[in-house]
């Protein structure tokens, strides 16, 4: 059983405080090697301004994890971890210290199959050209592990996962409202201050109102709200793997909610009334922008731009398409020429030359330093078949075990939760065909806190 201190700030003693004082300031190391260097950046000082108030709120969980929340929508990079991620090693500081919890707590439906994905990308660490390179970047998973094992303890109560869905959906409220004036202020292509990753963190935010929405019975207007303007935020980013990701999981939800609703002795004609008053909005709001000035579809319009014989407007909106073929063929060598082990986790960007046929200008400008741009081929290239096997176990399991509480779940809060479990790492898992970029950086600590919401609805649906 878990036991919470609320009042951890009036129990705790100045000597453990010192301990956990220490073991902060010593992560702040490679702080002041940068500021020797003279090699401090604007992000590098944003993330040490940070680091007082993580000293001041480390005693508080609840603020911690607020904050935690916020850096999703702040993209700074330091020595190729993001600000989320450097962030999350004082959240799991303020968890130990402000929870006590007995070691069978720990126990996580998860952890044994994500056990076995970290074994299995050793060897690529092994016999990659440049291994402490690869260890380093790793260390990324540690974290990712104790944040999910951490939250599945901490999120005990629905209390708390609706604190989660509340700040985060405030915050992405924020920036899509931010996003939108500067769009179409601008006439420009826009992802707010919350920068590149919001295109996936709009589209999370979207598939959690649409669910709320229909499942939801309080509130229906202000979900609705929501959705509309999550998905003016979606176009505006102009970004076509998350438009099709968010389309298709919509359109699952939308499936399964007319299969559920019949079943459940709904009339297909009230049903199919309501369904036709959420679509109308959304089709009158795509329709008016798709005819307004502001550009929004120009990047989804690459077959028109090619008869244009403007070739720097074909370059940059086609260019996405054409820098993925090219790192794709070039991941692919990768694998071919390192099958068994790949060339080592989280190396490509660093080795991608020695494996690239492309001549070498083409190189520069579309591969050079960019990570695969997809999950799988990712693990493949830098794990090898050893790690694409571990990694397709760890998101089996997530996947059967999400699906299971959704077909299980009973109660309507365990029936709401469990369905809104499930789509969400589905989105996470078709966006992986898409992107690398759940395997770091924001995504991932985004993707470990799915990870947790599931295994703590496991453990609620189990007890009640």
């Amino acid at each position: 059983m878990i036991i919470y201190n609320n009042n951890i700030q009036e129990n705790y003693s100045i000597s453990e405080f010192k301990k956990v004082a220490f073991l902060s300031a010593f992560l702040l190391i490679p702080i002041f090697v940068l500021v020797l260097l003279n090699a401090l950046t604007l992000e590098v000082l944003v993330i040490y301004a940070l680091i007082p108030i993580a000293f001041i709120f480390i005693l508080n969980f609840n603020v911690m994890f607020s904050l935690f929340l916020i850096t999703f929508f702040f993209e700074f990079t330091v020595l190729s971890f993001s600000i989320s991620e450097l962030f999350a090693i004082f959240l799991l500081i303020s968890f130990l210290i402000t929870h006590q919890f007995p070691i069978s707590e720990l126990k996580n439906v998860f952890l044994i199959s994500f056990l076995i994905f970290l074994f299995s990308i050793i060897p690529s660490i092994i016999n990659s050209e440049i291994p402490i390179l690869s260890a380093f970047l790793s260390l990324r998973l540690i974290v990712f592990l104790f944040i999910f094992l951490f939250l599945s303890i901490y999120f005990k109560d629905r209390k708390r996962i609706w604190y989660l869905i509340i700040i985060f959906i405030s915050l992405s409220f924020s920036n899509a409202v931010y996003l939108i004036a500067d769009a179409v202020i601008n006439n420009k292509r826009s992802f707010g201050y919350a920068g590149i990753m919001y295109v996936d963190l709009v589209g999370l935010s979207l598939v959690i109102t649409t669910i709320l929405f229909l499942y939801f019975k309080k509130f229906r207007i202000t979900f609705f709200t929501l959705t509309i303007v999550f998905l003016l935020a979606l176009l505006f980013t102009q970004t076509r793997n998350a438009w099709i990701t968010s389309a298709f999981v919509v359109m699952g939800i939308g499936i399964q909610y007319v299969i559920r609703s019949i079943k459940e002795g709904i009339s297909l004609a009230a049903l199919m009334f309501k369904v036709f008053i959420f679509l109308i909005p959304i089709f009158f709001v795509v329709i008016q922008i798709s005819q307004s000035d502001v550009a929004v579809f120009e990047r989804a319009n690459v077959s028109a731009l090619s008869q244009t014989r403007d070739t720097e407007e074909y370059m940059k909106t086609a260019g996405s398409f054409i820098t993925r073929i090219f790192i794709w063929d070039t991941t692919i060598n990768a694998f071919l020429a390192n099958p068994v082990t790949g060339i080592g986790f989280y190396t490509f960007p660093f080795l991608s030359k020695n494996y690239s046929e492309l001549d070498p200008e083409l190189y520069k400008l579309f591969v050079e330093g960019l990570p695969p741009h997809q999950t799988y081929l990712a693990i493949l290239g830098e794990t090898g078949i050893i790690g694409f096997i571990g990694f397709i176990i760890f998101v089996s399991v997530i996947l059967i075990t999400s699906f299971r509480n959704m077909k299980l779940a009973k109660v309507g809060p365990d029936k709401l939760f469990a369905t809104l479990a499930f789509w969400l790492f589905f989105y996470v898992l078709i966006s992986m065909i898409m992107t690398d970029a759940w395997l770091w950086g924001t995504l991932f600590m985004v993707f470990s806190v799915i990870i947790a919401l599931i295994d703590s609805n496991s453990r609620m649906m189990y007890k009640s």
